[in-house]
């Protein structure tokens, strides 16, 4: 014998909504993890997530380039700045041999060695053009440089300044060069001619002596031989 219960209105409609308050945490539960995860996928692995592998490989390439284009402009800038500074360098080891050489050339102008002032104004000019293009820039050892750099310009400038007084004295000396070659020609010629003049004096002395001459005689020869002797002196 069956016996089918039946609940009141009132304790039924209780039950539905129990049902219901039971199972929506549940369904909400199983739908929230679901859209997270939907949204980690969609996010990717960071900004070349977004992209194919043919496209990263792209960007890739592109970045590589662009730092081996930076690294080569460093390359270049450091080798063009040792080559400015050897020639520098170089150029100012030899306005240094430049300038030993005019003295030597100025100490043999006052000599009146023709050749000398030659050297000197060759000197001269070299040191001048050395200078010019070492402060202002122009072709130094075969190579087209920039002017010096700032922190140089100052010794440059204390340089030239003590350059102009030696220019001065150089073209001082040019300008006697005539003269002096004259003279230095007669001061050979008397040298030259000295060991003539001293065989002379000394033949004269001797027959002085020979022929019996007065005291006095005897002495003015022999003054002519001290006399020639210090003329080449």
């Amino acid at each position: 014998m069956a016996f089918n219960l039946k609940l009141p209105k009132f304790l039924s409609g209780i039950k539905s909504r129990a049902d219901q308050t039971v199972s929506a945490p549940t369904l909400m539960d199983d739908v929230q993890p679901v859209a997270a995860s939907k949204k980690t996928v969609s996010a990717g692995p960071g900004f070349l997530g977004q992209f194919s592998v043919a496209k990263k490989l792209q960007i890739f390439g592109i970045i590589l380039l662009l730092v081996m284009l930076v690294i080569g402009v460093i390359v270049y800038r450091d080798n063009r700045e040792s080559t400015y500074a050897s020639a520098y360098i170089g150029t100012a080891g030899e306005m240094r041999m430049i300038s030993q050489r005019l003295a030597k050339s100025a100490s043999l102008a006052l000599q009146g060695d023709a050749n000398a002032f030659k050297q000197l104004r060759d000197a001269n000019g070299q040191f001048i053009t050395s200078l010019v293009r070492l402060t202002y820039g122009g072709e130094l050892a075969n190579i087209v440089v920039p002017g010096s750099p700032a922190a140089i310009q100052p010794q440059l400038k204390a340089l030239s300044e003590t350059w102009a007084k030696t220019q001065a004295n150089a073209e001082l000396l040019s300008e006697m060069e005539r003269n002096l070659v004259t003279i230095s020609q007669s001061v050979a010629y008397i040298r030259n001619s000295n060991s003539r003049l001293l065989f002379l004096t000394e033949q004269v002395a001797k027959l002085k002596q020979q022929a019996n001459a007065s005291v006095n005689e005897v002495a003015a020869a022999n003054q002519l031989v001290l006399l020639s002797q210090r003329i080449s002196k």
